[in-house]
């Protein structure tokens, strides 16, 4: 018996039998187009184990063609196809497990990610059809894996190569639990016997445990599935962070004299006010800002920005002398800004005060804060929230494993 891994060029290029142990081991048949598909599967034998799918995307985009005005009557066309194949092979080869992988993305065509939801829904009711109506107990759809794994090459067609093989071990590892599950034949006809026959009984239980564990088997897949994306999604935050560590985020910053117009000096008004800034915390500061950007808040007065300096060890300098003088409650004051994190400080907090290049007739303070105040965010504060929220998803999903254990031995 043999196990059969029908595929496209995501596929045939990156699976290969030394990179995913712990699966049983496919022989890879690319195919790409729906008339060969229909072809192979026709002619396959009984000596096939287990069938895995995963080329439909190819199918419906290569069904559609160039009417992308209304491609919903050729889409769902390409689908009835696909499922009519299937099942034929599965009333055929009743021994013989087929799953079918649900689609992967294709930003390189556009209308088909807009009806990608709609395109999944489709063959996974077409499959609960097959189940439900026809009685066909060898057929079962694979979960794709999340969108957010799926990076592509720039042709936006094919994966790359760590995209890929994340997309492979997801898929092999959910089709090695359906594929080791037992059969469970739920359409036999009862019999009516007498309530104490111990034979029915003991039947009606195995059947019972043969179901609860199939469920068991899929419900820890889930939770490894769910720690496993968990962590990719630290590290990657974790990566977007530490790129970053060179730069401050810095808000409710105030200036007596009116930002120019034109963008240009505007920022380089802004580089003046944020230097100072650097200053009154450092006051031989030897950090240079490199560039300094508004980000979408442009159309604000005195707008958050975001300042890259020059080299890294002079941000996490800031950024420690920052926190140092916030401990010791030596922000503001004299320097002409208030510099806090959380909350600003009350009106009277202030002793005397403003900046004298920013004391004019009219001035006053902004409601509530010293000067308007000054935040700074930095990517440390991020990166430590990051590590909090999933040390919290942890610990629930560690939580909801620990109950179903509990669950299992009662």
């Amino acid at each position: 018996m043999t196990n059969l891994l029908i595929g496209s060029s995501n596929v045939n290029r990156h699976y290969r039998l030394a990179d995913f142990q712990g699966v049983r081991k496919y022989e890879v048949v690319k195919c790409t187009q729906a008339s060969g598909f229909k072809v192979y599967l026709d002619n396959i034998d009984n000596k096939k184990k287990s069938v895995l799918v995963s080329v439909i995307e190819n199918f419906i985009v290569d069904a559609v063609g160039a009417d992308v005005i209304n491609p919903e009557a050729l889409i769902d066309e390409s689908i009835k196809d696909y499922l009519s194949t299937i099942l034929a092979a599965a009333v055929r080869l009743p021994g013989t497990r087929f799953g079918l992988v649900m689609p992967l993305q294709r930003p390189a065509v556009a209308w088909y990610q807009e009806k990608l939801p709609s395109i999944t829904n489709f063959i996974e009711d077409g499959i609960r059809a097959m189940v439900s109506d026809r009685n066909i107990n060898n057929v079962m759809s694979i979960a794709c894996v999340s969108a957010a794994s799926q990076q592509f090459e720039p042709d936006q067609i094919h994966l790359t190569k760590s995209s890929a093989k994340t997309f492979l071990e997801v898929t092999l590892g959910l089709a090695e639990t359906f594929f080791n599950a037992p059969f469970v034949d739920l359409t036999e006809q009862g019999e009516i016997i007498d309530s104490g026959d111990a034979e029915h009984i003991a039947r009606l239980e195995d059947r019972l445990d043969r179901l609860e564990r199939t469920m068991r088997m899929q419900m820890d897949t889930n939770v490894a599935n769910d720690l496993m994306f968990a962590r990719v999604r630290e590290e990657t935050d974790a990566g977007s962070n530490k790129a970053k560590e060179d730069r401050i985020v810095i808000n409710g910053l105030t200036s007596a004299k009116p930002l120019p117009e034109e963008q240009k000096p505007r920022i380089e008004a802004l580089k003046e006010i944020v230097g100072d800034i650097f200053k009154s915390i450092i006051p031989n500061f030897g950090g240079k800002i490199v560039y300094l950007s508004q980000g979408k808040n442009a159309s604000s007065p005195l707008p958050m920005v975001e300042v890259k300096l020059d080299r890294t060890d002079f941000a996490i300098e800031m950024r420690r002398a920052f926190a140092d003088k916030k401990k010791k409650n030596q922000l503001g004051g004299g320097t002409g800004h208030a510099v806090h994190v959380q909350q600003c400080e009350p009106r009277n907090a202030h002793k005397g005060g403003h900046h004298e290049g920013d004391r004019t007739k009219n001035h006053k303070p902004r409601r509530g804060c010293v000067c308007g105040g000054l935040h700074i965010k930095t990517n440390d504060a991020h990166q430590e929230g990051g590590r909090r929220r999933f040390g919290e998803a942890v610990k629930v999903l560690l939580l909801h494993r620990f109950c179903v254990q509990i669950w299992q031995h009662a």
